[in-house]
Order: C-alpha cells, then sequence, then structure tokens
C-alpha cells in the first residue's frame, strides 16, 4: 500500500476480472452463496484482494464494501467486508468501529496502534480520514481518556525516531533515556505519564533494547516490569504490548492477546478477526505467531477458532488461518 500510496498500481491480471465476476454472481438473485463468497476472497493475496475491489467497482458501478454491506450481516459479514478494503482502510475501520457508540472498546486499539512505523501510522491516518472525513488524534482525545488516551495520541503521532547509532544513539542517549524512564516511573512518586510514554514511543527498538539492558543492569528490574508496576488496566496492557513489540517479542504478546479474545464469557468475535485479517498480511510473523500459541497454550489457533466459534465465520476464519500458514507473498 505504501507502493500504491506513491501512484504505483499493481499490475491486474485476467484472473482480478474472473475474481470480480464470481463475486457478482454469488450474490446475484435471492440470497448470496456464502460458501462462493468465502472461497474467492479467502483465497486471495492483499494485492489481489485490492485490485478486485477497484476492478469490482468500475465493473458493477457499486463499491464491493457497500455490495457485501446490503448482502450480508453479523460477524461472518464483518470479516468480508473488511476484506474487501485495502489494509490501510481496514485498519481504519477497524479503529472508527472501536471508538463509535457508548464508550470506546480500547482494547482494539492499541494493537492497531502501537509500535507501528512511521509510515504504517501515516497511511492509517490519511485513509481514516479519506474515509471518513474525520481526524483521527482529534477522535482519539474526543473518545478516550487518562493515561491510555495519552498514549495511543502519541502512538498515532508517529514519533519514533530513525535509528542513528552513531551520532543519536549512542552510549550517552542510552544512559540518558534509562534514567528519564527511571525518575519517570519506578524512581519517583507517582509516574509521570508523558516522560514515561515519550521513552516508549520515540525509541526505534534497536535503542530501546538497549535501554533495557541497561536499566535491568542498574535497577534489577526489566522495563517490562517497571511497566506493569506503574501503570494499570488499558494503559497498562498497551504499554506491555509496546514494550514487548519494540524488545522482540512480538509473537508471544500477540498470541497472548489473541488468546485474551477468547477469555471468560463470550468471545470477543471483534477483536478475533480484526488479529486474523491483520496477520495474514504478513505471512511470515503469522506463521511465527501460530508456533507461539500452540507452544504456550498447547492449543493451535485453529482449535481455539473451532472451541469458539461457529457457522459461517468459523468457516472463513479457518480458511483465512490455513492461507496464512501457506502464504507465499511477501
Amino acid at each position: 500500500m505504501w507502493e500504491v500510496d506513491k501512484g504505483t498500481i499493481p499490475y491486474e491480471g485476467d484472473d482480478i476480472v474472473n475474481g470480480c465476476n464470481e463475486i457478482y454472481t454469488a450474490m446475484k438473485g435471492w440470497g448470496s452463496d456464502k460458501k462462493a463468497l468465502t472461497s474467492v476472497l479467502y483465497s486471495k493475496t492483499p494485492t489481489e484482494r485490492y485490485l478486485i475491489a477497484k476492478k469490482y467497482e468500475k465493473l458493477y458501478d457499486e463499491t464491493l464494501y457497500n455490495r457485501l454491506k446490503g448482502e450480508l450481516s453479523g460477524a461472518y459479514g464483518r470479516v468480508m467486508k473488511l476484506l474487501s478494503l485495502p489494509s490501510e482502510e481496514a485498519e481504519a475501520k477497524m479503529v472508527r468501529d472501536a471508538l463509535k457508540g457508548l464508550g470506546a472498546r480500547e482494547h482494539l486499539l492499541f494493537p492497531i496502534l502501537g509500535a507501528r512505523s512511521n509510515g504504517d501510522l501515516t497511511l492509517l491516518k490519511k485513509a481514516y480520514f479519506k474515509r471518513y472525513d474525520r481526524d483521527l488524534g482529534k477522535d482519539l482525545s474526543n473518545s478516550l481518556s487518562g493515561d491510555f488516551c495519552q498514549l495511543m495520541v502519541m502512538c498515532a503521532q508517529g514519533l519514533e525516531e530513525n535509528f542513528d547509532p552513531e551520532t543519536i544513539h549512542n552510549e550517552e542517549r542510552i544512559l540518558e533515556d534509562m534514567e528519564i524512564f527511571y525518575k519517570a516511573g519506578e524512581g519517583k512518586w507517582g509516574t509521570n505519564e508523558s516522560k514515561f510514554f515519550r521513552i516508549l514511543c520515540i525509541s526505534p527498538p534497536e535503542h530501546l533494547k538497549a535501554v533495557d539492558v541497561a536499566y535491568t543492569k542498574k535497577y534489577g528490574n526489566t522495563m517490562k516490569k517497571a511497566v506493569t508496576t506503574q501503570l494499570g488496566g488499558n494503559a497498562e496492557d498497551a504499554a506491555v504490548y509496546i514494550v514487548s513489540v519494540k524488545l522482540g517479542d512480538t509473537p508471544d504478546i500477540i498470541a497472548s492477546e489473541i488468546k485474551k479474545r477468547t477469555k471468560g464469557v463470550g468471545t470477543d468475535e471483534e477483536g478475533l478477526m480484526n488479529f486474523i485479517i491483520r496477520l495474514i498480511v504478513v505471512p511470515d510473523l503469522f506463521r511465527s505467531i501460530l508456533s507461539a500459541h500452540e507452544k504456550l497454550f498447547n492449543k493451535t489457533l485453529e482449535k481455539r477458532i473451532s472451541s469458539e466459534v461457529t457457522g459461517n465465520f468459523e468457516d472463513i476464519l479457518l480458511k483465512l488461518v490455513a492461507y496464512g500458514r501457506g502464504a507465499d507473498y511477501e
């Protein structure tokens, strides 16, 4: 999507037109052929789904999203609608859905906004404005509160520095940030959240790893442990997520977050589908998360899905997971 944003349109083959025709036929007449729709959309790469959505509108003078919206409902319908959108527009919708209504569903936000590259965040903010004519930062500020609001707004700003070990992220800066982090958290009565969060957001992963080593050596505590002792609630969950990703524990933390979506009474269907739809576009990462999930919980993601959901929703999620396991696109 970075390439598309710069004006490079992927090559469109005959299979794209065929895909559009199959989708149109599956929704023609009384009722939709859900098995046919699932078969078309789950088996496409992100690039192919992007091209199908663009071509469908040209062929039938209606967006694929709107057509699916008129035909499908429930959790299954939401998965299919998200699959009909380019990746950054799908994420924009996930964020908007989490902010809509009475009370934001905060746990849906930090996996999308936390520890993302500046380039990803720029595309996401542009997609959000294009789709909803709203500023993402303002919507976050208006819908959230407290420490969590402060952290999510910082994340959305895309503050992470480019790693420069020679002139910026040298030994002096490592020690300086270590002390700022300590004094903002464990080293004072009450946490200075703005300084605490700023270190997490501006630090490139390579630098934060060095700060964590120095912090652990001097204070006998990891930065992740410091986060858990100084924060609580969703702010703690979000900060732990960001630290974990930047320190290289991405598979384990995401596998744990997926498990949380099925913990307790009732399954968080929206959170579960958000993770799967977002992760299958990065197959190598997805496969490492599948392995981590099985290692941590002695259970495959497929078994977790089948024990929690049923029907067409179960079918599409299982097919997406299977496709992600074998995907060979970049």
